[in-house]
């Protein structure tokens, strides 16, 4: 008699528990994190979207690891860079202090440093990111839907003992002096030094 009642109440509970959890691939207005259409009003005119060099960036809309959601285009006109890492990356272990070290070093001067974590859930994430003093904001990529629309395809497999790829790709965005209108430059290098990390 308390099995069949015990049955029914753990049914219970998780139709009960599937109905009322938020629902993380959505923010909290009910829009879709993932890949955003940049409104035409921010689109300059004769600029195009896009992850090659000179057009603006794909926009976004991602969780952040404390709950808070961010959109690229919030950051207009300020210096950004957006690095594409994954836990489990060791190229990526390798970059994340010279990007802490970055922004610790340009943050006051308004560089913004987003780590887009790629596919991997809050539990992996956080414990990563306080061994590593992460203090910037990192963003939860769970469908890995922003790093394809950025193209990503850098990352090496978890076994691989090559460390000459990254699972990285920044994308300075930088404000242009002549059009007052942010310009972008897509790289692909690992590392990044001190003066390119300096506003022009």
């Amino acid at each position: 008699m308390v099995l069949p009642v015990l049955a029914i109440t753990v049914i219970v509970g998780a139709i009960w528990w599937l109905e009322n959890r938020h629902d993380e691939g959505r923010s909290s207005s009910g829009e879709e994190y993932g890949p955003r259409d940049l409104a035409a009003a921010l689109v300059p005119p004769g600029m195009e979207v896009g992850t090659e060099e000179g057009k603006l960036a794909p926009n976004f809309l991602l969780e952040t690891l404390d709950g808070k959601e961010m959109r690229l285009s919030d950051l207009r006109g300020q210096a950004v860079v957006i690095n594409f890492w994954a836990t489990w990356c060791r190229p990526c272990r390798k970059e994340i202090p010279e990007l802490v070290a970055g922004y610790n070093s340009y943050r006051e001067r308004g560089l913004v440093i987003l780590g887009v974590n790629l596919q991997e859930g809050k539990g992996i994430v956080r414990p990563f990111a306080e061994e590593f003093g992460m203090n910037f904001p990192i963003l939860i990529d769970r469908d890995g839907e922003v790093g394809d629309e950025f193209r990503i395809l850098g990352c090496p497999p978890p076994t691989s003992s090559t460390e000459a790829e990254s699972c990285a790709a920044s994308l300075p965005v930088r404000s242009s002096r002549k059009a007052k209108e942010p310009t972008y430059r897509v790289r692909s290098k690992r590392t990044t030094s001190k003066s390119e990390l300096s506003r022009s």
